[in-house]
């Protein structure tokens, strides 16, 4: 809405925005007195506050070693900042393989499955549990040999031989097979017995040299003292 002012109003306030030194006025007019400090600059009567020294005053500023040193400080500041960050990015990383087994959601899940599992074999015994304590209170479960008390250490005897030979029946059973299979055909018996032959007559030589060097030994050791004294 526009504002109407009386014939004195406008009167006074022209002739205040007109006076430089008003202080009610937001904007003074310096007028004539302007443009004479613009000619004055121009031709050198008064010194030139210009551009190009406030830029040359902003380069030194800018080469000068303090604001390189705080560029210097602000730039490692920046990097000790991202050091920490990846730090603890590391952290964080260990921590989730240390701490894999409790926050995985596909462990915990395998986890409770196995849970789960346990709790019903658990409570299926519960269930059968006078059955299970029936069984174990009797001596015996299935069928058992009757020993007299006059042939029970012959059958103490027995245990340790049958335990060898329980133990060494995957052998017997290859032997058993290797047997089946085998043939006497095509000569086939011929070589193996040539074959051990072979074997048997360097085992022989063997065993000749070996007696050989050991009657031999005592009389190099003789030899040995006497040139000794």
């Amino acid at each position: 809405m526009a504002k109407f002012y009386s014939e004195k109003e406008w009167l006074s306030h022209s002739q205040e925005s007109r006076n430089p030194w008003s202080t009610s006025c937001t904007y003074i007019d310096v007028g004539s007195l302007g443009k004479v400090i613009y000619l004055a600059e121009r031709t050198g009567q008064l010194p030139k506050e210009c551009e190009e020294d406030g830029q040359d005053e902003i380069r030194a500023r800018i080469k000068s070693p303090s604001i390189k040193l705080i560029e210097q400080i602000e730039i490692l500041g920046n990097l000790v900042t991202e050091l920490h960050k990846v730090k603890e990015k590391i952290h964080h990383h260990h921590l989730e393989e240390e701490t894999k087994d409790l926050t995985d959601p596909s462990i915990l899940d395998e986890k409770t499955k196995k849970m789960e599992e346990l709790a019903l074999h658990f409570s299926a015994i519960v269930d059968k549990k006078e059955e299970l304590v029936k069984r174990l209170q009797q001596p015996f479960v299935g069928d058992y040999i009757n020993i007299d008390a006059d042939f029970q250490r012959y059958v103490v005897d027995a245990i340790p031989c049958l335990a060898s030979v329980l133990s060494n029946l995957t052998t017997y059973m290859e032997n058993l097979t290797w047997s089946t299979q085998f043939s006497l055909e095509n000569g086939e018996m011929e070589k193996i017995l040539a074959s051990v032959s072979t074997v048997l007559a360097q085992m022989q030589s063997y065993f000749q040299s070996l007696c050989t060097s050991r009657n031999l030994m005592p009389k190099i050791l003789n030899e040995v003292r006497a040139t000794k004294k």
